[in-house]
């Protein structure tokens, strides 16, 4: 892959196969402390226990770095509806936008940046420098596991007392809703 939007994705690196091969999660439990699942996404049965865990049950806050990059893909690929995402009872959280609110001078930007920074995870592999031989190659499981990781503990440290969750969330689901339906930002509006 070697696009940033799944239309070009499409277009440009022509993928014969699903561009979503897995997906990690993780989160805190108060007994075993925290947990992580890795799903490959070919299997149905993963891909419903993906999506009943992401929007089953109580109020969710789904949290990942660059988050619209991974919602755009999972719904461009079918293992989500934006429909799904609207609803109050789902609140999106961007790392990016966390790490910029506690610190807009921050130079670390990256996720491979932040977690060291912060003493989560120090990347020995990450997908730019290492081939995966499948999305069933555990190195790969472990790979996602890792940033499912590093992305819940730095936001676990960040914290979200210098945003209005809120609004980013409603910004995040806007946002995503004008891409989805081709919608461009008037740049000079936004600047004025």
């Amino acid at each position: 892959q070697t696009q940033f939007h799944p239309a070009n994705s499409q277009r440009i690196d022509k993928p014969t196969i699903p561009m979503v091969q897995t997906a990690s999660i993780c989160w805190r439990n108060s007994a075993f402390g925290i947990l992580n699942a890795t799903f490959d996404l070919d299997i149905p049965s993963e891909r419903a226990l993906l999506h009943t865990w992401l929007l089953g049950g109580p109020p969710k806050t789904i949290v990942g770095m660059n988050l619209l990059f991974d919602l755009r893909y999972l719904i461009h690929d079918g293992y989500l509806n934006f429909s799904d995402l609207i609803t109050d009872d789902v609140t999106l959280v961007d790392l990016a936008a966390v790490s910029f609110c506690d610190d807009d001078i921050r130079p670390e930007k990256s996720l491979k940046a932040l977690a060291p920074l912060f003493n989560v995870l120090r990347y020995n592999k990450t997908a730019k420098n290492h081939q995966f031989s499948s999305s069933r190659d555990p190195e790969l499981h472990r790979y996602n596991a890792e940033d499912a990781y590093a992305t819940f503990r730095c936001y676990e440290l960040l914290g979200t007392k210098h945003m209005d969750v809120n609004w980013w969330s409603n910004l995040l689901k806007t946002t995503l809703n004008m891409e989805l339906n081709g919608i461009r930002f008037d740049r000079p509006a936004l600047v004025s």
